[in-house]
């Protein structure tokens, strides 16, 4: 990684340097986009969306200079791709969720295993939170259902109690 960044940082020559500066020629445009994809309403952000002006935007540099607004269209379509590939979809190695994967992990490291007796959930959710960052009821959810013999194939928690 730093041999990377190295490499981007000390290219001496414009032509083939990837970091190019951002400019604004519409200001109104850009500010409208900008509130479109990141403001707290979904609805403008869907429209956008559906309408697919972010899949003819391209990264056009002009003497080095690339449109704030097409960097914006482009670079929200590879994130979105990214949180849905990385949160929302359950992995193909294991089958599971983050949410899921942190919780083993913290069960596993705090020796909570199937030869010792039961914890209470409050205990190990502290200890979980730190890993993600949505709160503890989503944690507690999905431990919850990771304990159900109807929610998947096998459980994976021994659940006692409610």
């Amino acid at each position: 990684m730093s041999k990377q960044l190295r490499e981007i940082i000390m290219v001496i020559d414009t032509e083939k340097r990837p970091l190019n500066e951002l400019f604004n020629p519409n200001p109104l445009a850009t500010q409208k986009t900008f509130q479109d994809l990141m403001g707290p309403k979904s609805g403008p952000r869907k429209e956008l969306l559906e309408g697919g002006e972010y899949k003819n935007a391209e990264l056009k540099v002009v003497n080095g200079k690339v449109d704030i607004k097409e960097a914006l269209l482009v670079k929200f379509a590879d994130f979105g791709y990214e949180v849905v590939e990385d949160r929302a979809l359950t992995q193909l190695q294991d089958g599971l969720k983050p949410v899921q994967r942190y919780i083993l992990y913290v069960l596993y490291l705090l020796g909570y295993l199937p030869n010792k007796p039961h914890k209470k959930v409050p205990s190990v959710i502290g200890d979980i939170i730190k890993y993600h960052p949505h709160g503890d009821q989503s944690i507690y959810q999905a431990m919850v259902k990771m304990a159900q013999d109807f929610s998947y194939r096998y459980p994976l928690v021994d659940g006692q109690g409610n």
